[in-house]
């Protein structure tokens, strides 16, 4: 059975990734990756976590027997910052493809946290559009208004749901969300959100003080 070490390497590889591209991806230092590369060192938990993070973003996976490439696969996120960390895998998803769309349904602006708000500034200014049907009413809309479209109140639930590449997220709780990753799914719900989208109200006037 292969060592830690030898799978992140074959992970690596199966990526095509340097060792630079990969601490990038995990928010760690190229010489944290080249000790632990090289058996130099014997990594907190918080970090491998990092790395199996990176490469499960893109459908590889470190197993006992070794590691594997899915074309599809589900995966968990969960506990404090759970969406500021889904909205860093839809821009780093997004960035793969021509076009870029991120797609939200039953969302609210007026529960964004400063820290998602600068992340949504973060996306448009690297190209990322966004369509958001929120519930009718609400004019705290931070986006451009063409953006929006309204759902009836008795639909709307504020279990958001995002749609981005050939990726599905869904809010399972307050603390968490579950991201399924099938170009079948993901172009039902897309679909769906645009059959959505040409029957709803397109919204009229924005109050919100901040915009994205």
């Amino acid at each position: 059975m292969a060592s830690l070490e030898k799978k992140i390497v074959a992970a690596r590889a199966l990526l095509d990734w340097t060792q630079e591209t990969l601490a990038n991806e995990a928010s760690l230092s190229k010489p944290s990756i080249v000790r632990i590369e090289k058996g130099q060192t014997n990594p907190e938990k918080s970090t491998l976590d990092a790395i199996e993070t990176a490469f499960n973003t893109q459908g590889v996976f470190i197993t006992e027997e070794g590691v594997e490439h899915r074309e599809i696969f589900q995966r968990y996120l969960s506990g404090k910052g759970w969406y500021l960390k889904l909205l860093n895998d839809v821009h780093s998803t997004i960035a793969k493809y021509h076009d870029r769309e991120l797609l939200i349904d039953s969302a609210d602006d007026r529960v964004s946290p400063l820290e998602v708000i600068d992340k949504y500034k973060q996306m448009r200014a690297d190209g990322i559009k966004m369509r958001q049907l929120v519930q009718e009413g609400n004019t705290y809309l931070m986006g451009d208004i063409s953006e929006y479209r309204y759902i009836p109140e008795y639909f709307f639930n504020n279990h958001v749901t995002l749609i981005y590449g050939q990726k599905v997220a869904m809010k399972t709780s307050d603390t968490g969300c579950l991201i399924i990753k099938n170009e079948k799914l993901s172009e039902n719900m897309r679909n769906s959100f645009n059959y959505k989208w040409s029957k709803s109200e397109p919204a009229k006037e924005s109050t919100a003080n901040d915009r994205f």
